[in-house]
């Protein structure tokens, strides 16, 4: 054993980077993906969806106790509806969303020649439709949501059961749309998944609370049912937003992974 020797510390990688250090700067930079253009489309259309969901919960309580005279306990039980849409909204846009991606992977490789073994995605092949992939089945989800929620405010005139149902499937629909953009969102800004995803939270809250603010004063003024025929057809106008993403959002995507990308070797 070799003694009196000094202690030898490993040396550093070459290649080891200082920390980078948190300024006003880094904090606020995450705000610069709502400049991009099929970002904001997406967060925009689904804080809408957002919104309106949120409208429709937060005048729950006072709702029902005033039409169907139901006490604290009973009100309560009535948003097991909403959070079994919420579940299964999740659970099963999960499941569709694989099917969607590899329906739209082989229709890729067909169109392009490529054997069926060919691994493709967004990462590998820029021209890859990503945003088709997420959102083919978008419109349908957001019919659903449209027509439910145009319903609900008629639905206050009848049975309880009718407008639970209703609150089942805006619940459903609405976190679907959630899952879907949260989804794309992250595809469309790779590597930055943190950040994209609190600029979709900041964004749909920040709207979602607006619209909570003033849902009750609506249905005091238009009453229940032209309230929710408002809001449905709110959502119904700003819904050939994802249109608009699907058509134009891979050249927008494109676009921008060259501009960064020539950013990134002028430094």
């Amino acid at each position: 054993m070799i003694t009196g020797q000094p202690d030898v510390k490993d040396p550093e990688p070459d290649d080891a980077k200082p920390k980078q250090k948190v300024t006003f700067a880094t904090v606020f930079a995450p705000l610069r993906f709502l400049g991009e253009k099929d970002v904001f489309i997406t967060l925009f259309f689904g804080s809408i969806i957002y919104t309106v969901w949120s409208m429709i919960t937060s005048t729950t309580t006072a709702l029902f106790e005033d039409i169907y005279h139901l006490n604290t306990l009973m009100v309560g039980l009535t948003f097991l509806a909403n959070g079994a849409g919420c579940m299964s909204g999740s659970f099963t846009t999960g499941y569709l969303m694989d099917f969607n991606h590899r329906k739209t992977e082989a229709e890729y490789r067909s169109s392009h020649g490529y054997p069926a073994d060919t691994p493709v995605n967004s990462k590998t092949h820029a021209d890859f439709p990503i945003e088709y992939a997420r959102m083919r089945n978008t419109w349908w989800i957001t019919a659903i949501f449209i027509v439910a929620t145009l319903v609900y405010g008629f639905s206050l005139e009848t049975h309880i059961a009718l407008p639970i149902i209703l609150q089942f499937l805006t619940a459903y629909s609405a976190t679907a749309v959630f899952s879907i953009n949260s989804a794309l969102v992250i595809d469309l800004y790779p590597g930055a998944s943190a950040s994209a995803t609190a600029v979709n939270n900041l964004m749909r809250c920040s709207v979602g609370a607006a619209g909570v603010a003033i849902a009750q004063p609506m249905i005091d003024a238009l009453t229940p049912r032209y309230t929710f025929i408002l809001l449905a057809g709110i959502t119904a106008v700003l819904s050939p937003l994802l249109w608009v993403e699907q058509k134009y959002g891979a050249g927008w995507r494109v676009a921008r992974a060259a501009r960064l990308s020539a950013k990134a070797q002028a430094k």
